[in-house]
């Protein structure tokens, strides 16, 4: 199987597993130069794994996020859509960077148009 890989430090990034044991056969050999990096909502995968626990942002740091994307004045004049729209996405940098990114290309559309319904 290590054949598969190149040559030099490789990191593997597997995002959001819910069975370890799923993907165990695809992983690349148990070598010092493979590094694996593991998302998980779970709190446990086994005795061999070093669990790092990350929170999510603050209500606060969530809307400081946003306003670094869209700016203070759309954030001020939609403060209450804003608040609703960072706990809508659960306070996750990664869906406030990205709806973030989207209101900035899209200056027209209100917060309150983002919203689910």
């Amino acid at each position: 199987m290590s054949t598969r890989w190149q040559e030099g430090e490789v990191l593997v990034v597997l995002d959001d597993v819910r069975d370890y044991q799923d993907l165990e056969s695809y992983l690349p050999p148990a070598e010092s130069r493979f590094k694996l990096l593991i998302t998980t909502r779970r709190q446990w995968l086994g005795e061999s794994f070093e669990q790092l626990n990350l929170e999510v942002l603050s209500e606060a740091a969530s809307l400081e996020l946003l306003v670094s994307f869209v700016g203070e004045a759309r954030i001020d004049r939609e403060i209450n859509e804003a608040k609703q729209l960072c706990g809508d996405l659960g306070y996750l940098p990664l869906g406030l960077e990205l709806v973030g990114r989207y209101l900035k290309r899209k200056q027209d559309l209100s917060l309150a148009q983002t919203q689910c319904t």
